[in-house]
């Protein structure tokens, strides 16, 4: 099955508490997720893009962190305190043009200066070549012609977690929740 995976998440911190607070947010962070039958998927097209392939056949995480940017992570990286994984079906195009417009975005640079718009309200703070993990959550599948959200490309850096996560288009799909 073609689909895309996203994962919502409250760590544990400072970071992790204070993107809550800054953001006002349920949530602090979202990654794109990939079970083993989903990296198989992404492996073969990677492939065929003539892309690196060397991620870990069980999947893993891939997503903006501070001090990092856009990485791509193994399932036992962090333990979350909240949890909600997200299996949300695409056409095999759409997720072809997913899974390239992801992984092509490793190693951008985190958008430290978008924590601070959301915390002060500018919306002048908004860099073009870096990003958070929710403006990278809407842009890679919005880039595939798939979008969560009812929103133009500009605005993609206005993007918490928490408005990720009320998209209708995960509504159904959720697979695993913690604490349950």
């Amino acid at each position: 099955m073609y689909a895309i995976g996203g994962r919502f998440i409250n760590g544990s911190g400072f970071v992790s508490s204070a993107i809550t607070w800054v953001t006002n947010s349920l949530w602090d962070h979202f990654e794109f997720w990939f079970d083993e039958e989903l990296m198989a998927l992404a492996i073969s097209i990677l492939f065929k893009h003539g892309m690196p392939t060397d991620y870990p056949k069980e999947g893993g995480y891939l997503g903006a962190h501070a001090g990092s940017g856009i990485q791509f992570r193994p399932l036992n990286y962090c333990t979350p305190t909240r949890e909600r994984r997200y299996k949300r079906p695409v056409t095999p195009e759409i997720f072809e043009a997913f899974v390239v417009a992801a992984f092509k975005r490793i190693g951008t640079p985190y958008a430290y200066t978008v924590i601070g718009k959301l915390l002060i309200h500018n919306r002048e703070l908004t860099p073009n070549t870096r990003e958070i993990c929710s403006e990278f959550g809407f842009l890679a599948p919005a880039e595939a012609g798939f979008y969560f959200l009812n929103s133009e490309i500009e605005y993609a850096s206005f993007i918490t977690p928490e408005i990720l996560h009320i998209s209708p288009k995960w509504m159904g799909y959720c697979v695993y929740k913690f604490p349950t």
